[in-house]
């Protein structure tokens, strides 16, 4: 058992401003598990992890949500009332560790006590957005003998309409009521309540991004709001009743393209038809054709694209403009792109490492290289034609097309995506 003496000295680590005491603090807490734990133990663990502790440079350690991870095997282990209690009091790594606590418990006490948190005037004001997966053990039916059946969440499914349209928030709160809505537990005013929330937010969103269709800082180009969108598309999907009005039409009608390749393929989800001019227009656009090939083909339905969208070379540039359109990358599809020819890479111990391949050869993988440029004022535009490859990986190094041969720039792009992929030893 732990010693009590043992976590009062743990505590005393942690409240030194010191990297070393913080260290050996960690290391001890990483030992212990909750079958080390008797009733005073529980307790002062509980407590140990509601204190906030210094801040020290260089420390990436969370200990206060460590030592809330102890009580996860022993969810009834300490009273809701006293985890309430320390989840007001403790820091934003803690709280959401300890609301999981309150999650694992599977009784109505803890999803009162949730419900309570989360419904209280300014705490999720001060709560950083939730973390994947953190709800779903109220998924499960409970394991306590008085509550056999699946627990009633339909109050606390109207605080999450509620909380669906908090900035950070909604992805991971209409990912947990799209699984309540599939598991048949959304109903009533809830349910109500949730389409209308979810309706209101995917249609505003909507709003913003054909409003900033062609300005310079353009919402749609956000891949955050494009995600968001995509969560409420799955979640209104899911209610199997879409209307003309829905906002999944709304977004297929977008006049951002992305925007409209998410209602594609959540209209085609729903097993409702999308017209061939709409998934060819979409199909034509080399910086939507990735996105949407990679959905429909997710629900076996990438036969929907014409097959002339369809090969190797369309769908490896539709790759490279992706990646190029990364903030870390260009930031920006290229103003130009032309294909310089398929390449086999033969495997280790058959030859060279590269070589001129035909679209029909299928031993080793084969990339699509491709030249590539910028119009000024974009910082590569000096660099005129530089070159990138698609296909069996993605990569450029932004060289420029004249600085070496294509069998140069081909090796010296697997050894740049090699070293990219693997991590430094």
């Amino acid at each position: 058992m732990l010693a009590g003496e043992e976590l009062l000295e743990v505590r005393m680590l942690l409240r030194q401003p010191h990297l070393a005491a913080r260290r050996v603090a960690v290391g001890i807490i990483s030992s212990w598990d909750s079958e080390s734990l008797d009733d005073l133990g529980f307790a002062a663990v509980l407590d140990a992890a509601s204190e906030r502790y210094p801040c020290i440079p260089n420390d990436s350690s969370k200990p206060s949500e460590q030592l809330a991870m102890l009580l996860w095997g022993q969810p009834h282990c300490v009273p809701v009332s006293a985890v309430v209690d320390c989840v007001l009091k403790a820091d934003m790594y803690a709280r959401w560790a300890l609301i999981r606590l309150l999650v694992l418990r599977h009784d109505a006490q803890g999803v009162q006590a949730v419900e309570f948190l989360l419904s209280m005037d300014g705490f999720v004001d001060v709560m950083s957005p939730p973390v994947d997966s953190v709800f779903d053990p109220l998924l499960q039916y409970s394991s306590v003998a008085e509550h056999e059946r699946p627990l009633d969440l339909s109050a606390l499914a109207q605080v999450f309409a509620g909380l669906l349209i908090r900035p950070g928030w909604t992805r991971q709160v209409a990912a947990f009521l799209q699984q309540l809505q599939q598991h048949g537990r959304l109903y009533g005013t809830a349910r109500a309540l949730v389409l209308a929330s979810a309706s209101t937010l995917a249609t505003a969103i909507v709003g913003e991004c054909n409003a900033a269709v062609g300005k310079t800082a353009a919402v749609a180009s956000s891949t955050e709001v494009r995600r968001t969108l995509s969560s409420l598309a799955a979640l209104l999907g899911s209610f199997l009743s879409v209307d003309d009005h829905s906002p999944l039409y709304r977004m297929l009608g977008s006049a951002d393209p992305f925007v409209s390749v998410i209602g594609a393929v959540a209209l085609t989800d729903c097993g409702l038809g999308v017209g061939s001019d709409r998934i060819e227009m979409l199909a034509r656009d080399t910086e939507t054709l990735g996105p949407l090939f990679r959905g429909l083909d997710a629900l076996g339905a990438a036969e929907l694209i014409p097959s002339q969208y369809r090969v190797p070379r369309l769908l490896a540039q539709a790759d490279l403009v992706e990646w190029l359109r990364k903030e870390s990358e260009l930031g920006s599809a290229p103003d130009e792109i032309e294909p310089l020819g398929a390449w086999q890479l033969l495997d280790e111990g058959e030859g060279e490492q590269t070589g001129v391949a035909s679209e029909a050869d299928s031993v080793g993988d084969q990339v699509e290289l491709f030249r590539f440029r910028m119009n000024a004022p974009h910082w590569s535009s000096g660099r005129g034609w530089m070159v990138g490859v698609g296909g069996a990986w993605t990569h450029s190094c932004y060289y420029a097309e004249d600085e070496l041969t294509a069998e140069e720039h081909i090796a010296n792009l697997q050894l740049a995506a090699d070293n990219w992929q693997s991590p430094p030893r």
